[in-house]
């Protein structure tokens, strides 16, 4: 019953538990930029945090798989791989008799490694043609079996069982982006989940033999799927309601949707954005949401154009979770724009936007985190002054907020 979390923060990998009944002072796993964290416990209560470090060299490989053992307070970090991964890529740690596996997204696909005698480990290429989006569950045998998403946006599952070749199986044909999820129920059946980038959150099931998508209402427009298997063969499917601002979890055998957390208070309608000196340059604007966005906020806290003229914004997003923009005539008010979909971390999208006709201080925000991630939008008359104000203004974010949890 002891609550384990693990999330990255200021260049570093934090752990805390709740053993001693509330939750411990965070512990330092590892020094340095980390990306892509996930987590397990044996049996035993022995913690496994897996994640994607940059080395500290520009030789050599882009990033390290690294595993980190928990000691009781002093943790063992070692190399399980080296790998190149690809915007969004994901780690999935698993624990089994003989000791820990993970998988993980790299240039040559989708990769489990296992530790082997000692402290060598092996990696095995899964699917060549995988390497974003993986999740693994272990079965009590301790074989693993992975979900991930193609280059071309397929859905798919692998598994090795005892050792042998890997199998794999077309789960869906998307498009799907982001992360996936997979769990396994007592009974040995298969529960996968994803992004698909057009219809939301989407589930299927090897129930009958073959995957089949399952209608799971009120998943349209949803991202960041999870899924946990429970007692008497019950599927809990999490995500995140971006329109709504929710999270959202239902059970594969009721239809209703059951609200996981309270809904973030809604701000005040009508709220005035705040006065702002920024000054348009340009048609083309950027915004960047650095690691630990959904705490620290946006880079940019000021945007600014010209009424009537049509202009782009280019998101950057640095952070682990994904991030969009909306355009309001205020906070809580009227939407002018909204991009879709939102922005995977690691990647950058540009969206063109129609001119605003009316001057004055609007208001930005991140719809999917719209109680930190805000600004002020400046719509300016036409011919200002050449090269004035100071166009974006930013904020120092360095070291700042959680990353991804």
């Amino acid at each position: 019953g002891v609550h384990h979390v693990a999330w990255t923060e200021g260049g570093q990998v934090l752990y805390a538990n709740n053993a001693e009944g509330e939750f411990s002072k965070p512990e330092v796993v590892s020094q340095g930029p980390a990306s892509g964290v996930s987590m397990a416990v044996s049996d035993d209560g022995t913690a496994f945090i897996a994640f994607y470090e940059q080395p500290r060299t520009a030789e050599g490989p882009t990033s390290l798989v690294r595993v980190a053992t928990d000691g009781g307070g002093n943790w063992t970090v070692e190399t399980a791989a080296e790998a190149e991964p690809p915007d969004g890529a994901t780690t999935s740690i698993g624990t089994t008799s003989t000791g820990p596996m993970v998988a993980f997204g790299d240039s040559s696909g989708t990769v489990v490694a296992r530790r082997a005698d000692g402290d060598v480990w092996q990696s095995d290429v899964a699917d060549p043609a995988g390497g974003t989006g993986v999740d693994m569950a272990v079965d009590p045998d301790g074989n693993p079996h992975v979900s991930y998403l193609t280059a071309d946006g397929a859905v798919r599952h692998a598994h090795s069982i005892d050792g042998g070749p890997w199998e794999i199986t077309d789960v869906a044909d998307g498009p799907a982006v982001g992360r996936t999820a997979i769990a396994l129920t007592e009974d040995g059946v298969h529960h996968v989940a994803w992004q698909d980038s057009e219809l939301g959150v989407t589930y299927a099931s090897n129930q009958e033999g073959d995957f089949a998508p399952e209608t799971v209402g009120g998943t349209e427009g949803g991202t960041l799927p999870d899924l946990a298997a429970g007692a008497d063969g019950i599927v809990y499917l999490a995500w995140h309601d971006s329109a709504n601002a929710e999270l959202q979890l239902a059970t594969r055998t009721e239809d209703e949707l059951l609200l996981a957390v309270p809904s973030p208070e809604a701000a005040p309608p009508g709220a005035a954005p705040e006065e702002a000196e920024c000054q348009p340059e340009g048609t083309d604007l950027t915004l960047t949401a650095p690691q630990g966005a959904v705490t620290a906020g946006w880079a940019e806290t000021c945007l600014a154009v010209e009424a009537g003229q049509p202009f782009t914004v280019q998101i950057v997003n640095q952070d682990a979770a994904p991030h969009n923009l909306g355009i309001y005539t205020s906070q809580g008010g009227e939407n002018l724009f909204s991009s879709s979909p939102p922005t995977n971390p690691g990647a950058t999208d540009t969206f063109d936007v129609p001119p605003i006709e009316e001057t004055g201080n609007l208001y930005f925000q991140c719809d999917l985190h719209p109680t930190t991630m805000t600004g002020t939008f400046v719509v300016a008359a036409g011919g200002g002054a050449e090269g004035g104000g100071g166009g974006q203004a930013e904020q120092d974010t360095d070291g700042g907020g959680g990353g991804n949890q």
